[in-house]
């Protein structure tokens, strides 16, 4: 395994630096989607101090977060109300009951609509508002169906 890798985008240096750097804070959408990170959310956020306000919305609850767990480059120069894109990885995605959220996370409202079995834990398919994300849980549980009425479960999204 390599020290130092290169991520090329079109034949250009994307990004050069240890593996566990690059994965971790990729720094740009492209790099972040190339290592995993297909989960796109579009967010508000305002900085306030060291911590960073997320706002919330009709289908997500607020949250805040130190600035330091964030691969985002420039927050300081960030005005009142910025919007930005999260990307998060399938396996960074935690879902829970709708009365059971889990502290610390970002909580998106949304409905399973599919479930598979890649081998080892199951990927949900969980529809929040018009947007699709893709979760991996090693439970199996139930999702929507056209016979049934919508099973529906909020997820938690951890921000690294």
């Amino acid at each position: 395994m390599a020290d130092r890798i290169v991520i090329l985008d079109a034949g250009r240096a994307a990004q050069i630096g240890a593996p566990e750097e690059i994965y971790n804070r990729p720094n740009s959408p492209f790099v972040a989607s190339f290592m995993g990170a297909g989960n796109v959310v579009p967010l508000r956020v305002r900085r306030e101090g060291w911590r960073v306000a997320i706002g919330g919305g009709p289908i997500s609850d607020g949250i805040e977060i130190d600035t330091s767990l964030l691969a985002a480059k420039g927050i300081e120069d960030w005005p009142g109300d910025t919007p930005l894109n999260g990307h998060f990885r399938s396996e960074d995605g935690r879902l829970c009951p709708p009365d059971q959220p889990v502290d610390g996370c970002l909580v998106l409202r949304g409905e399973i609509v599919q479930c598979s079995y890649p081998g080892g834990f199951y990927r949900y398919a969980v529809r929040v508002g018009p947007r699709q994300y893709l979760v991996d849980d090693v439970r199996r549980l139930a999702s929507a169906s056209r016979s049934a009425s919508p099973w529906r479960r909020r997820h938690c999204i951890s921000i690294r």
